[in-house]
């Protein structure tokens, strides 16, 4: 549970708690702080404030299965509060939905985002997520955060076979801002030509000052 009250503090006070010790099966959310000497809390509120991140790990004695997390949308305002899974980078708006089930990779944890005011998006870093769904038919989505260290980066996107050939152009040098955005796939190469099924890879080529990186993911298409 996270929250904000007038009498709470930003460290660790009466109003948080610990989570107890975990035995041969547990599932258990931590919220991290770096205020703490320890991270395995699972109730953790803090003063009011216009903005704040909490980071939420996820510990558990079974991670071949994903997890269903589950929360209550009354009162939250639409446009405030957002999960952010860092393993795939999905945004989820917490006033618009009650539930989201992860992928069964939840090693890099994930974000909830707070602010009072309406605000973009960025998680600081320059990170790739996964493919959502994947294995892909018609449709997917891949989303990636370009860190505010620069005003504008020049970013290509191309679909590309497991020989190193390109299927199809989906960004070209796009000038773009800082900030989390989304690429959307149709399962098809260009001129909207099918393409058989098989293992492709999603290429990502992110350029700005002193900075040159690029990303790939593997991609499923079935038919």
């Amino acid at each position: 549970r996270i929250g904000m009250h007038p009498n709470a503090d930003i460290n660790l006070d009466r109003m948080d708690v610990a989570n107890p010790p975990h035995f041969e099966q547990f599932l258990e959310l931590d919220l991290n702080k770096s205020e703490r000497r320890f991270s395995n809390y699972k109730v953790d509120v803090i003063d009011e404030r216009s903005s704040y991140e909490w980071d939420i790990d996820i510990h558990r004695s079974r991670k071949d299965l994903p997890v269903e997390l589950n929360w209550s949308s009354e009162g939250i305002t639409p446009n405030q509060v957002f999960l952010v899974d860092l393993n795939s980078l999905q945004v989820i708006d917490m006033a618009r939905a009650s539930s989201y089930t992860t992928s069964v990779d939840v090693s890099k944890g994930f974000k909830v985002i707070y602010s009072q005011f309406d605000r973009d998006i960025n998680l600081g870093a320059l990170m790739l997520g996964k493919a959502i769904p994947n294995p892909i038919k018609d449709f997917t989505s891949i989303s990636f955060n370009l860190p505010e260290a620069n005003e504008s980066y020049k970013v290509s996107a191309s679909i590309v076979d497991v020989a190193g050939r390109e299927i199809k152009k989906v960004l070209v040098d796009q000038e773009m801002k800082a900030g989390l955005y989304a690429i959307e796939w149709n399962g098809k190469g260009e001129m909207d030509k099918a393409i058989a099924s098989g293992i492709y890879l999603f290429r990502l080529t992110v350029e700005g000052n002193d900075l040159s990186n690029t990303f790939t993911e593997r991609l499923l298409k079935t038919n």
